[in-house]
């Protein structure tokens, strides 16, 4: 489900096949739009109003055919790419933030791992403001994961704090490289802590402050890794 026009026509120039397309009253949708979906459906303002899930969406709701990428997309990604591997994510919120910044920072895919989370939630699609249907975004498990990045030679960072833990801005960034992500409340798991994966940190200067929410701290590492990464 996709809410508002800004999205709809995104998703339509990103090649999203479209299914149903849902109308308010009278409102006037783009006169193209009719063509690229399956059935096109006039609601009533009562009843659109139970179909959209937010306010705001200029009287338009359209069904897509959902992708679903596979871990072989890792495979296939540039010799130089990116990946964020976001373990255990709960909040769609955060989802849709991370999605929005990867993709403004050049990240090649964003990885969910052992996340229960719809990567295509409402919420996430909101907050992505369009770059959901631009960039990549996988589902697996930390297990299957780790052999595939070690497989296909990716460079895994996790983030985590170590007594080995090298502060994220002195590093360069050479090759293929993943960055693992957890929720701010638990952080990452077990089984990406004995591989002899690279462990970094955000240095916090505060006194109070030792942690930065998900999407932040997600944001500051793709677009250092932009800047520095050949």
């Amino acid at each position: 489900m996709v809410e508002g026009a800004r999205e709809i026509e995104r998703a339509l120039q990103l090649g999203w096949l479209g299914v149903d397309l849902w109308v308010q009253g009278e409102v006037n949708p783009h006169p193209a739009w009719e063509s690229k979906f399956n059935r096109v459906f006039l609601a009533a303002p009562a009843v659109f109003e139970k179909l959209a899930y937010r306010p705001g969406t200029m009287g338009v709701v359209a069904v897509f055919q959902a992708k679903h990428w596979p871990l072989s997309t890792l495979r296939e990604l540039p010799s130089n790419a990116g990946v964020l591997v976001l373990e255990g994510i709960e909040k769609p919120g955060n989802l849709g933030a991370i999605v929005r910044s990867a993709a403004a920072a050049g990240i090649s895919a964003v990885v969910l791992a052992d996340a229960p989370i719809d990567p295509y939630n409402p919420n996430v699609i909101r907050n992505a403001t369009g770059a959901i249907f631009e960039l990549p975004v996988i589902e697996t498990s930390s297990e299957i994961l780790i052999h595939t990045l070690t497989e296909e030679h990716y460079r895994v960072h996790a983030t985590h704090l170590h007594s080995t833990s090298k502060e994220l801005f002195s590093l360069q960034f050479a090759g293929r490289n993943a960055f693992v992500l957890g929720e701010e409340a638990r952080g990452i798991s077990d089984v990406w802590l004995d591989r002899g994966f690279e462990n970094v940190l955000i240095p916090m200067h505060s006194q109070v402050v030792d942690s930065l929410n998900v999407s932040v701290a997600a944001a500051l590492i793709s677009f250092h890794w932009k800047q520095h990464s050949r």
